[in-house]
């Protein structure tokens, strides 16, 4: 489920958890989430303009 894009909260729901940290077991970096969270970080970073004229 995480690596088709549902967050980790959205799983913790679904599977009744109280804790994020007991989903969080369960839950195991592979290499389509890892490569998913590096094309996120850096859509993420590239999105950022700082002036730095008015900084």
């Amino acid at each position: 489920m995480l690596e088709n894009g549902l967050s980790l909260r959205h799983i913790q729901a679904l599977l009744g958890h109280a804790r994020p940290e007991t989903t969080a077991r369960y839950a195991h970096l592979t290499d389509v989430t890892e490569t998913d969270c590096r094309t996120t970080i850096n859509d993420l970073i590239n999105t950022i303009h700082v002036d730095f004229w008015k900084v």
